[in-house]
């Protein structure tokens, strides 16, 4: 069996920071964020990346 891969912490934070801040973010960013949180929880931010990819 495969080894998970090992995930960025770093990137997973500045993910989480940049949808938790106040105003609106353009969609390319969304779409990033939700890239790098989907390996982390897939059920919570494979959905809302697709909503994102499909805008």
């Amino acid at each position: 069996m495969d080894e998970p891969a090992e995930v960025d912490q770093d990137a997973v934070l500045r993910a989480r920071t940049m949808l938790l801040g106040s105003g609106r973010l353009p969609l390319h960013q969304q779409i990033e964020a939700y890239r790098v949180l989907s390996d982390v929880s897939p059920a919570t931010y494979l959905p809302k990346l697709s909503r994102a990819l499909h805008q």
